[in-house]
């Protein structure tokens, strides 16, 4: 059966777009438009879940033709459409959502966390990858498949997460680094005592959370949908060596 764009108004993709997004990252974008507030790549204005824009799906394909990255924006700002060029300055799109949140578990201390755009890397619309993710798959992280509370990972001992300053600093086995911003403002009472006491942090990435206004029932069905992947962390009390940062 072929694909049809959704016809309520709310969210517009173009024939082409379709034609190059896979199915199921299509289903996350009608999703995403119901519950998260998207931010327009050109302008930089929001376009909440009750706002009646019809968003704008803009897909930029790199000269690979393998690679594309999906972005939002109003109809003002540029039509849905395909761009065959060369993928944005990744220091700028790479920006990302993330909460820390506490569960009903032993090790209770939760990090998710999920990027404002969106990589894809594949063959052809039905194999796109999120190319986050995949890397995160293979540097030990893996689906997750139940609900936050009973949600069990494995332990991934080449990482470490700590804190520094004011910001949560995850360290890839790579050497890279993802920083976590507020840290102090924006963890729940207790979160940074779990962490030091159970020496693990559960981290989850996935996309389609909704992260700015976030409900357990949203993340729950993210995760049940295989939408994430996750992996424990350590916490670590120490100090980084210098390599770890990029």
């Amino acid at each position: 059966m072929p694909l049809t764009p959704r016809s309520d108004g709310r969210i517009r993709i173009a024939p082409e777009v379709l034609h190059t997004v896979g199915p199921h990252s299509l289903s996350r974008l009608y999703d995403q438009r119901e519950h998260t507030e998207m931010v327009c790549f050109l302008c930089g204005g929001v376009i909440a879940p009750e706002d009646a824009t019809e968003a704008q799906v803009v897909v930029f394909k790199a000269p690979d033709k393998e690679t594309i990255l999906v972005k939002i924006s109003h109809p003002r700002c540029m039509p849905s459409c395909v761009l065959e060029r060369p993928l944005p300055a990744l220091a700028q799109e790479w920006s990302l959502d993330w909460v820390a949140v506490l569960r009903s578990h032993a090790i209770s201390a939760v990090l998710v966390w999920e990027m404002h755009s969106t990589l894809h890397h594949g063959n052809s619309p039905a194999d796109m990858e999120d190319v986050f993710a995949e890397r995160l798959r293979g540097e030990g992280f893996r689906g997750a498949t139940d609900r936050l509370d009973d949600l069990v990972a494995p332990v991934l001992r080449r990482w470490s997460i700590r804190l520094r300053d004011d910001c949560l600093v995850l360290h890839h086995p790579s050497g890279d680094v993802d920083e976590f911003a507020g840290a102090r403002a924006v963890v729940p009472p207790g979160w940074l005592d779990a962490a030091r006491d159970s020496t693990r942090v559960l981290a989850v990435y996935g996309s389609g959370f909704g992260l700015d206004r976030l409900l357990r029932s949203r993340l729950d069905q993210v995760l049940q949908a295989g939408d994430a992947v996750c992996g424990l962390i350590p916490w670590s009390s120490g100090s980084p060596s210098a390599s770890s940062h990029r």
